[in-house]
């Protein structure tokens, strides 16, 4: 990166040590090229060796070499003041100092640099101690896990009981089912058969009262057919009653075989005996009734 040097001439000796060692020394020399001070015992023993061309400009005295982007743009003095509304630097010379930022808020850069350092160095330590604390929920998110993780085998290996129990308890319902239908059915198919025999005993006694009719108007005098009238009216009005009393085949067909079975009747009856709930959101009085401990980050 490019720079410039600026010399001040009044520098006290004691204002500039030697930026190539360690030892503390007063800097007698500076060097253009280098962008350096030096004191006397560099500039023997170091510099005259990276020098052996004598192509450097070393010269007496101390020099402040100060950088490009530390220098004002305008008229190239350097930057020494901090302008908070417009979050630029500025040097005390500049006409566009005075007109531009007269009557806005400025600070020494010295300062500025200072306090904002200090600054840094306090979001630093507001940043450690949050991240200190960030190390217990780290734990506490580690054994959260462990713990999800052990009450999941238990309520899988609970589902699979339940679920097995679930099984058994409808493999139950299901026989007790089949049991009543096949009861009704056989029930249903005695009926129809006491109805058939019911069915021929009625034929065989209108056949045989038929017989006796026909055979009493053919062959009973006149007096005989009416001591014998009321006898075959009566029968005839019982085997007229009993006919009309008679069940058709269709009135003793059970009731379930009418319409296709469905499971929503007993999907009454079993959730009458289980609790299903629907999966969302599990509140903290949940997660604690089954151990699970659910802490909130608060940093």
């Amino acid at each position: 990166m490019a720079s410039k040097k600026h010399i001040i001439e009044n520098l006290a000796a004691e204002d500039m040590l030697c930026e190539l060692c360690d030892f503390g020394n007063v800097a007698s020399h500076h060097c253009d090229d280098c962008l350096v001070n030096l004191c006397d015992r560099c500039v023997d023993n170091v510099h005259r060796k990276l020098n052996r061309n004598g192509e450097h400009s070393l010269s007496k005295g101390v020099a402040r070499y100060v950088m490009e982007f530390e220098l004002c743009p305008n008229d190239g003095e350097k930057l020494t003041t901090f302008c908070r509304d417009c979050n630029v630097r500025l040097c005390h010379e500049c006409d566009i100092t005075a007109k531009l930022h007269s009557l806005h808020n400025t600070v020494g850069l010295k300062n500025y640099v200072v306090q904002e350092k200090e600054k840094l160095l306090g979001q630093l330590d507001d940043l450690t101690s949050k991240t200190a604390r960030l190390s217990y929920y780290t734990c506490d998110i580690q054994s959260t896990a462990l713990n999800i993780e052990l009450k999941w085998l238990q309520y899988k290996e609970l589902i699979k009981q339940e679920f097995a129990s679930l099984l058994e308890t409808i493999l139950d319902r299901q026989q007790e089912l089949l049991a009543r239908m096949e009861q009704e059915v056989q029930k249903s198919l005695q009926d129809l058969r006491d109805l058939e025999a019911h069915y021929e005993e009625i034929l065989s006694q209108t056949c045989d009262l038929s017989d006796e009719l026909i055979t009493a108007v053919q062959n009973l005098s006149k007096t005989e057919f009416l001591q014998s009238h009321g006898a075959f009216k009566n029968s005839c009005d019982k085997l007229e009653g009993q006919i009309q009393r008679l069940q058709s085949a269709a009135d003793v067909i059970p009731a379930f075989l009418a319409v296709p079975f469905s499971l929503h009747q007993e999907k009454v009856h079993l959730d009458s005996c289980l609790q299903f709930g629907a999966f969302g959101p599990v509140s903290p009085l949940v997660l604690s009734s089954v151990g699970i401990r659910a802490s909130p980050v608060r940093i």
